[in-house]
């Protein structure tokens, strides 16, 4: 199932995750605290309401978010290969470490989060 939406926004939900997609490049949304916290929000929020308990952050335009969503494969296989791929996640979505920041500005670093989804009540 696709949905796209306004502003090159979709969700497409395979058999096991859905990935969901805002215009934000990852290099903005590692670098720009207010753009990645209008996402954060929204992404938060779809996870919530498909009932989901973790998020994976990673770069856009990756080939596993297909593998994921037309393959079929869990977030638990797409974890396993983001660590063989990148190393451990990052420690905070929320608060991006300087050094990813500081690359940002030339390249896409290779880095990724992963988070419980925060329950609202």
């Amino acid at each position: 199932m696709l949905y796209d939406g306004p502003g090159g926004f979709f969700v497409r939900i395979g058999p096991k995750v859905a990935n969901v997609r805002a215009s934000a490049r990852w290099r903005g949304f590692l670098s720009i605290d207010p753009l990645r916290q209008v996402h954060l929000l929204a992404f938060r929020r779809i996870a919530e309401v498909l009932g989901a308990s973790r998020i994976a952050y990673l770069p856009d335009d990756d080939p596993l978010e297909f593998a994921a969503t037309i393959d079929g494969a869990s977030l638990d296989d797409c974890i396993a290969e983001m660590g063989r791929r990148w190393g451990p996640p990052q420690a905070s979505i929320e608060m991006i470490a300087p050094e990813v920041i500081q690359a940002a500005e030339y390249r896409v670093p290779s880095v990724w989060f992963l988070e419980d989804v925060p329950r609202t009540v």
